[in-house]
């Protein structure tokens, strides 16, 4: 007798559990040093929809309803290479990086998790990706000059970084909520999942 039949599960019955059971996804977008992992911290114990927020000033202050939290997985690269290799970037590294990002979140939503994810997401392509994990996805964007992003990163002792904030920058300035919502419409209609090689 199969497991199925041992079970009384049908295939059937296994997709609708397998529905009841998605979890949401969440990825923020913004500048390194914004605050995004400090705020992706506090949204994971807010029980609350935080959908209709595309845009969320660095400071913000999220109070929970005491005795009455939802907590949400955070998945941030950042933590992927420092467990993977124990640096801030390396190019030869990302591949693995992306693939086990991208595992992370699927498996996550497959066990009903909620998800945030803790990243820059400031290219069309980055954000691209996350419609291709969820369409579904929400998305807020992290509101911190790259004036305050860059004195972080001084104060940090990370100097290193202000190239970077100043090119994501100009990458953010081109990156607004009807674009993104047309990345995701683009993705529904060609729900093509792009090839992502590590070799």
């Amino acid at each position: 007798m199969s497991w199925r039949a041992r079970s009384g599960v049908t295939g059937v019955k296994i997709l609708i559990l397998r529905i009841k059971m998605k979890g949401k996804l969440l990825f923020l977008i913004g500048l390194p040093r914004s605050g995004k992992s400090t705020i992706a911290e506090k949204l994971s114990h807010f029980n609350g929809y935080i959908g209709d927020a595309h845009y969320i000033p660095y400071d913000i202050h999220i109070i929970n309803t005491k005795g009455n939290t939802k907590s949400r997985a955070i998945v941030c690269a950042d933590s992927i290479r420092f467990n993977l290799h124990g640096m801030r970037w390396s190019t030869v590294a990302e591949p693995f990086v992306a693939v086990i990002k991208t595992i992370m979140i699927k498996s996550l939503l497959d066990k009903g998790v909620d998800v945030i994810v803790d990243g820059t997401h400031t290219t069309p392509k980055s954000v691209e990706e996350m419609f291709h994990i969820d369409p579904e996805a929400e998305y807020c964007f992290i509101y911190s000059t790259s004036e305050i992003c860059k004195a972080r990163a001084v104060q940090s002792l990370q100097p290193d970084l202000i190239p970077v904030i100043e090119r994501m920058n100009q990458q953010l300035q081109k990156l607004n909520k009807n674009i993104i919502e047309d990345i995701r419409l683009k993705v529904k209609n060609n729900p093509i999942i792009p090839r992502i090689s590590i070799c």
